[in-house]
């Protein structure tokens, strides 16, 4: 049964985006069909690099954003997700109704690179003869190429300035960074603002970084990325691949959505953070993860077996789906064979900061249509899974609580329990 609730926070439109969709319609149909977004890297030359699969975004229309030339050249592409996607649920979410003073703007952004081209015509202008760079030229004449807001582009912040700019939001805003518990925390301080009368309504969520040559070398650095097939939980795991998207919410409180004839999507119940790592990986511990989860059952005061689904962060790294399937063996460790658990990553790529509000997507959806897609190249399932890891071919079910978790790169890990709302 949908879960009556006190005047919890709900959501009431959102903007999604991906490499298998440009709308959240085209998203999870694709999700329902078992397509993936993964193949060979097309917006450079990624032959040289020991990873060149990622999950792009591709024929992204920055024309019908309706943004000024000028500031084209200081935006990029998550800066067009996060337009894209902002726009989108703060006009269906019909947040004009509200002041602007009173509505709230909270984003997780991944990492922001600058591209080579943009520093081409300074080299250009600073190059000696036998082509090594003339600094005294550089400083002279050289840096006088470079475009003067140029340097705005690299702050993840500018992005949501423009969109914030473009909706007239000027109530709380916060930005976070740069990987999947930026995303789950900037949704998670949306709700709190609009619980605690900082904001009438926020538009949150999270938005990717753009797959280009330094994202890819700094993922292969760290560590993380390798291989080409991005396998949750799988036995032949390899690690995770890069993805691009973004999904924005509009978010209120229960009471006020009902008062505007706004139908919910989704309730928001609770969530938990915690963290901790070892010196031999970066990522969260199993305790860590156990700890984010079990917060966040107590948050909502639910049980573990009163969850119905788990999206997993599920990265197809050895250490991460290891640590996390520890977890949650023992966290569901009495409802393990009810428990029906999910994986998006196969599909989407590794979203980073867009990775929880993407699942936060596909909950609402799993909630709206009683459908579970399949866990994209998983099969065989590593040993160590005792859950029920949806593979193969999606199921029917009825779902009412569903847990997502999220978890960073350097030990954070975020747990959040959306649900279905009964005013």
């Amino acid at each position: 049964m949908a879960i009556r609730c006190k005047d919890s926070a709900v959501l009431t439109s959102m903007g999604v985006i991906s490499s298998i969709g440009h709308s959240a319609t085209e998203v999870w149909e694709a999700l329902v069909e078992g397509r993936t977004g993964v193949s060979c890297i097309e917006g450079f030359d990624a032959s040289s690099f020991a990873c060149n699969t990622a999950a792009e975004v591709t024929g992204l229309a920055t024309q019908q954003l309706g943004i000024n030339p000028k500031e084209l050249r200081i935006m990029n592409t998550h800066s067009f997700m996060l337009m894209k996607c902002a726009v989108e649920a703060y006009e269906g979410g019909r947040l004009t109704d509200f002041p602007s003073e009173m509505v709230g703007f909270y984003a997780g952004i991944g990492m922001v690179d600058y591209e080579i081209s943009q520093m081409l015509p300074t080299v250009a202008k600073s190059i000696k003869i036998d082509s090594s760079v003339d600094y005294d030229s550089f400083y002279t004449k050289g840096y006088r190429e470079i475009y003067p807001l140029w340097p705005l582009s690299m702050l993840n912040n500018i992005a949501l300035s423009q969109a914030a700019i473009r909706l007239q939001i000027k109530g709380e805003n916060l930005v976070l960074s740069p990987h999947a518990d930026s995303g789950a925390q900037a949704i998670i301080e949306g709700v709190r603002a609009v619980m605690d009368g900082k904001a009438r309504a926020v538009v949150a969520g999270g938005v990717s970084e753009k797959v280009n040559p330094l994202s890819i070398a700094r993922g292969l650095n760290l560590g993380f990325l390798s291989g080409n097939i991005l396998r949750p939980f799988g036995a032949r795991r390899e690690g995770t691949i890069m993805g691009e998207g973004a999904a924005m919410f509009a978010i209120e409180r229960l009471s006020t959505a009902v008062a505007r004839g706004v139908t919910p999507l989704a309730g928001i119940y609770g969530w938990g953070s915690a963290f901790q790592k070892r010196e031999d990986f970066k990522g969260p511990t199993s305790e860590a993860i156990s700890a984010a989860m079990n917060a966040a059952i107590r948050k909502a005061e639910l049980n573990p077996e009163d969850i119905d689904v788990l999206i997993a962060h599920g990265d197809g790294t050895l250490a991460a789906d290891a640590n996390e399937c520890q977890a949650i063996n023992g966290v569901f460790s009495t409802s393990l064979q009810n428990l029906k658990v999910y994986a998006s990553k196969g599909a989407l790529g590794h979203t980073f900061a867009a990775a929880p509000a993407l699942d936060i997507f596909i909950a609402a959806c799993i909630l709206r249509d009683g459908v579970l897609p399949s866990t994209i190249n998983a099969s065989p399932v590593d040993r160590m899974v005792r859950f029920n890891l949806v593979i193969d071919e999606g199921v029917k079910i009825k779902a009412h609580r569903i847990m997502i978790n999220a978890q960073s790169c350097e030990g954070q890990a975020v747990s959040i329990i959306v649900g279905s709302v009964e005013a």
